[in-house]
């Protein structure tokens, strides 16, 4: 039986000496329990975490985020899990609303917003599903891993700063070859998902190889299935639209977006695009 109310935290880290410190720090008193999976740290990682409090469990890396996530579930013993990255921190100022939201009896899962820290000094905000109850929840896809949790979900401002992007250009460019290496690998196992061919096209465009990320942005949409839009194909066509714009395809960026405002007029990367487009 899962203790009712509570909420443990739930991560696989590797390596995470920089950062793990902060990240336990920022849950002490918000969660009733930290489960860490070690995939194969060779830092301190481990040490500071058994010091925080938590319970370490050893897991050989086997080239599959979800895979290691799933085997850190089955020690979990509280009824919601908050998924923490080593490289993210909770907003101490929302642990109240953490509390109060593991409470609810109506949804099984709940979006936080994610603040991205960039190179740059700027903070991206986006939302992720990343409390959920523990026995309804599961993850898929090797890379870029998507949470599958059934019943109703909703959304919460519960506060989680990620550092991740925050890291010198080489650090980023053995991040961005990783995970191109286990996309590829990804889209070889699942040929006819779009959704790593979306984060492998981001991959290319924020790397500046902008006709590769056209090809894999058009092989995704070919993928998408009619009817109900997803996020993916949306996210998509907004890659797609940003390269063709930046390799000087004008009208064909502007037919992109202007074919998913048909479907979604308040999608708002698709107007500051089209709208780039036009200035």
């Amino acid at each position: 039986m899962r203790r009712r109310d509570t909420v443990a935290l739930c991560t696989i880290v590797k390596n995470e000496e920089r950062f793990i410190r902060k990240c336990l720090a920022s849950v002490q008193g918000a969660v009733d329990e930290i489960v860490i999976v070690d995939t194969g740290s060779t830092d301190r990682t481990v040490q500071i975490a058994e010091e925080l409090g938590a319970r370490v469990y050893h897991h050989p890396w086997q080239d599959s985020f979800s895979e290691a996530r799933n085997f850190a579930l089955q020690f979990v013993t509280s009824e919601w899990v908050l998924q923490l990255d080593g490289d993210e921190e909770l907003e101490r100022e929302d642990i109240p609303l953490l509390r109060e939201v593991v409470k609810t009896r109506h949804v099984n899962s709940l979006f936080v917003p994610i603040l991205n820290h960039m190179p740059d000094g700027s903070i991206s905000r986006l939302y992720f599903r990343r409390l959920f109850r523990t026995r309804l929840g599961h993850y898929e896809g090797i890379v870029h891993n998507q949470l599958v949790v059934s019943g109703p979900t909703g959304q919460a401002e519960i506060r989680i700063y990620h550092h991740g992007y925050n890291l010198s250009p080489e650090e980023m460019a053995a991040k961005q070859a990783r995970s191109e290496r286990l996309l590829l690998k990804q889209m070889a196992e699942r040929p006819d998902d779009p959704f790593p061919r979306f984060n492998l096209g981001r991959i290319y465009r924020n790397q500046g190889r902008f006709p590769q990320a056209i090809q894999v942005c058009q092989e995704g949409l070919r993928l998408c299935p009619p009817g109900p839009r997803s996020s993916t194909y949306f996210m998509l066509l907004f890659d797609l639209a940003y390269c063709l714009m930046m390799v000087g395809r004008l009208s064909e960026a502007e037919a992109c977006c202007l074919q998913g405002l048909e479907e979604d007029p308040k999608n708002l990367d698709l107007r500051f695009t089209l709208a780039t487009i036009y200035a």
